[in-house]
């Protein structure tokens, strides 16, 4: 089974970010993505992390959090249109 986009960026995030290994060869053989594949998602992440709380949504928790919030706002301004 294939990972989700979702998923590979995760993959890649925690190894730059809580393990702590650094290198595209090196976080490619951690994860099991290509060189290439890792490169595109660390061009991702850098442009994400223009401001500071973005490192935060990096997370697994802050993800889950940003959705709940999402839906929360759709689901607000939804009820107070009827």
């Amino acid at each position: 089974m294939s990972l989700t986009i979702r998923e590979r960026c995760q993959a890649v995030t925690d190894c730059l970010f809580e393990q702590g290994v650094k290198g595209i060869a090196k976080i490619a053989a951690a994860t099991g993505l290509s060189k290439s594949s890792v490169h595109r998602h660390q061009q991702a992440i850098a442009r994400r992390n223009q401001y500071p709380e973005s490192l935060w949504w990096e997370s697994q928790t802050g993800s889950q959090w940003l959705r709940v919030m999402v839906l929360g706002v759709v689901y607000y301004s939804a009820s107070n249109m009827g």
